[in-house]
């Protein structure tokens, strides 16, 4: 860390020569700002970044050797201290999602530079956030799709012991007969339960719950095999 409370020392990484001259022009227009090193990928990057014990590292996404992402998640895991903001020319909701994943600080568009990467890297160095205004569709995407995860979470706890397991054969994609074998029970309980289990998960027809299974097939299990270990 700095030993000047007011200087903010930072790290940047870039495999392209004009983004890089670009990042460090607009950060050296900043007096409180202080580049202690640069890198041209990942790799070279950590090394460095251990060394320096810079407070803030910028970073692209897309690098050879190790990319932007990965860096961070290495660097969060290493020091949960360090501030970090990401580079990208990515809008895409996958990149964002990613980055937010691996707990950054800051997610900027490279075309945003001149505006956004100050702001980032002020907020990081206090170990806050900030999402550009234009990202902002994509963070409500991601608020909205936490809650359709936790009402997920809440319905599905709202199933029996049996239907949870029904629902784990479906999640394994076996049919109505190759549970009703499994389970030793007729074919005729299994549609049963499978109605009950459309009914409480809000879902209508027997497709949409094959469906429903397929695409929450790991939190399916894993909840399974949680309720498991606690004998429910």
């Amino acid at each position: 860390m700095s030993l000047n409370p007011e200087e903010i020392r930072v790290f940047i990484v870039d495999d392209h020569p004009i983004f890089l001259r670009g990042i460090r022009d607009t950060i050296e227009e900043k007096s409180s700002f202080k580049i202690v090193g640069q890198a041209s990928d990942g790799q070279e990057a950590l090394t460095q970044i251990n060394a320096l014990k810079p407070d803030v590292v910028v970073t692209d996404v897309d690098m050879p050797r190790m990319d932007g992402l990965t860096l961070a998640a290495t660097l969060r895991d290493q020091n949960p201290d360090y501030g970090i903001v990401i580079l990208t020319l990515h809008r895409d909701e996958a990149h964002f999602q990613r980055a937010l994943d691996f707990g950054i600080n800051a997610f900027v568009p490279k075309d945003e530079l001149v505006d956004e990467l100050i702001k980032g890297i002020s907020a990081a160095a206090e170990g806050k956030y900030h999402i550009p205004p234009s990202l902002f569709p994509l963070m409500m995407q991601r608020s909205q799709e936490a809650q359709r995860s936790q009402r997920d979470l809440t319905l599905l706890d709202s199933l029996t012991s049996t239907e949870r397991t029904i629902l784990k054969l479906v999640a394994e994609n076996l049919t109505s007969k190759e549970i009703a074998a499994r389970l030793e029970i007729s074919a005729r309980t299994v549609a049963t339960h499978r109605n009950n289990i459309s009914g409480k998960l809000e879902l209508r027809g027997s497709l949409p719950l094959v469906n429903y299974a397929l695409l929450n097939r790991e939190v399916i299990l894993a909840l399974s095999e949680t309720r498991s270990e606690r004998g429910l």
